[in-house]
């Protein structure tokens, strides 16, 4: 809902001839937003909770399924108003967000080192595809942090090809 009505707004503006995304060119924005504003809290989800039973643990407390998530939508919320409100806000948002993704990447590894399973194959591939997104939002804050869009170009990478592919190709 949070996107929803960020990109309504700027579809409203678009169809004033305007924008109302100042920092960045919508693309950029957009292409963040779709790669690490969806997709990252189903798997969230998934994997908090399908994630145990795959290795025979039980399931994380609520610090983690609830906490991590949260800290997510914050940090995009947040990130999103950044915008509109200035670059502070766009570092800001990321670092929440980075925090509660941190949770989930963390989450996973104590799940594969407290699991006696013995086929783990499927939560490795999930813990490297999520240190591989978590890489894409260090590039994330150098672009922002310098304003150099090659490092747009290798958030996109990490988060498509390193993350959202290998981990869904993982649950499948």
């Amino acid at each position: 809902l949070v996107l929803l009505t960020g990109w309504s707004l700027e579809m409203f503006f678009r169809l004033q001839g305007d924008s109302i995304s100042a920092q960045m060119p919508a693309m950029f924005a957009h292409g963040f937003l779709m790669l690490y504003g969806i997709f990252p809290f189903f798997m969230c989800g998934f994997i908090l909770t399908a994630g145990p039973r795959w290795l025979d643990v039980d399931q994380p407390g609520p610090a983690q399924y609830i906490g991590s998530p949260a800290l997510m939508l914050i940090g995009i919320t947040v990130w999103e108003a950044g915008l509109w409100l200035g670059r502070l806000w766009l570092l800001g948002g990321l670092l929440c967000y980075a925090e509660g993704f941190l949770g989930l990447l963390l989450a996973v590894w104590q799940l594969l080192l407290r699991s006696p399973a013995t086929r783990r194959n499927h939560a490795r591939a999930v813990l490297c595809g999520l240190t591989l997104g978590f890489a894409g939002l260090a590039a994330a804050w150098m672009w922002l942090l310098t304003q150099d869009f090659s490092y747009w170009f290798i958030m996109r990478d990490l988060a498509l090809w390193g993350m959202l592919l290998p981990v869904f190709l993982a649950v499948c």
